[in-house]
């Protein structure tokens, strides 16, 4: 999807369809960030426990409801269901126990 449009308009459509209640469109920004910082973090992978300490304010939007205004990265790439646009930083997928 990333591909075939812009990565503002995917993620306006990917924030506001695959959550409920859907995030506002401030969000989209906020997300690029979180992303942009992911792709600096050194070995970043979005199933690890490593996390990425770099926090990114969600003040436009309102409050997390644990991290307040200032949210780490990886809660936001979690949370928001970002790790599709960071499958260019790992080449395995996850090996899950059943």
């Amino acid at each position: 999807m990333a591909g075939a449009v812009g990565i503002e308009t995917s993620l306006a459509w990917h924030l506001q369809s695959n959550h409920y209640p859907p995030l506002p469109t401030g969000s989209v920004a906020i997300a690029k960030r979180a992303i942009d910082h992911a792709h600096r973090c050194d070995g970043f992978v979005p199933w690890s426990r490593e996390r990425c300490d770099h926090r990114i304010s969600i003040k436009s939007i309102g409050t997390h409801r644990i991290y307040g205004t200032r949210v780490p990265v990886t809660e936001l790439i979690e949370s928001w269901h970002l790790d599709f646009y960071l499958s260019d930083l790992y080449e395995e997928e996850p090996v899950y126990d059943d």
